[in-house]
């Protein structure tokens, strides 16, 4: 099982690469929105703020 900063980092690199929110969520089995709030407020440990 992966920390919630794994996954949110997996969160904001597989966005980058180009994978839509809708195929992340799929792909982690988590909600749409939940990809969205990651998204959007960044990670504070991956130094990324609001893509």
């Amino acid at each position: 099982m992966q920390t919630r900063q794994d996954r949110n980092l997996s969160i904001i690199n597989a966005y980058l690469d180009g994978y839509s929110q809708v195929e992340i969520a799929q792909y982690l089995g988590v909600s749409k929105s939940l990809i969205s709030k990651v998204i959007k407020s960044g990670d504070s440990l991956t130094g990324v703020n609001g893509i």
